[in-house]
């Protein structure tokens, strides 16, 4: 147990060194992707189809919206880091979804800011800091749709009262990852 808790320690420190030395056009987020079972949990909470519109703040390697796209949604992949972004767009390309993925590079307090950018999205899922989900909490609240809901994973949005929050279990690891759901606040529209 004590060496979990140190090798977390030094995970964090390794993931605030990192974000200190980025560079411009780089994401201030440390690039960790979600494993499979958080992916399924994330869309199987989404309720996505033809209709839906996803989007992935801070999008890594693309495997959230490329699995949105799967379950026959649209997707847009945000992302600051160039070479992440390449990535996303590989990896939806070998998946064959590209026509269903769109990719913007921005840093993604900036997409969500404009509301034109939330004005029909139905999901936004955010795997950032519990920092970066309070600096995007108001845009995302006057922004996001009607109806539209908000996943993060791992870091709760402060704040706001979670509609459900989900564990779910890493089979490679045995940990318990957290899934917090949020409708924003409807009298806000």
């Amino acid at each position: 147990m004590q060496l979990r808790i140190r090798l977390h320690f030094m995970l964090a420190a390794f993931a605030l060194t990192a974000m200190a030395q980025n560079r411009p056009g780089e994401s201030d987020v440390p690039a960790v992707p979600s494993a499979p079972e958080v992916v399924s949990a994330i869309i199987q909470l989404s309720q996505l189809n033809r209709q839906k519109l996803l989007v992935d703040l801070g999008c890594g390697d693309g495997r959230i919206a490329v699995a949105a796209a799967k379950s026959a949604a649209r997707a847009i992949c945000v992302e600051n880091d160039s070479d992440m972004l390449g990535r996303a767009r590989r990896t939806a390309t070998a998946a064959g979804l590209l026509h269903q993925i769109e990719f913007r590079q921005v840093d993604l307090r900036d997409f969500v800011r404009d509301g034109i950018n939330l004005a029909q999205v139905d999901v936004v899922v955010v795997y950032l800091t519990a920092e970066l989900n309070r600096q995007i909490a108001a845009d995302l609240e006057r922004n996001l749709k009607r109806g539209g809901i908000v996943i993060s994973h791992a870091y709760p949005i402060s704040g706001w009262k979670p509609r459900e929050i989900k564990p779910v279990r890493i089979q490679s690891t045995g940990n318990t990852s957290r899934l917090y759901v949020y409708e924003p606040n409807p009298r806000n529209r």
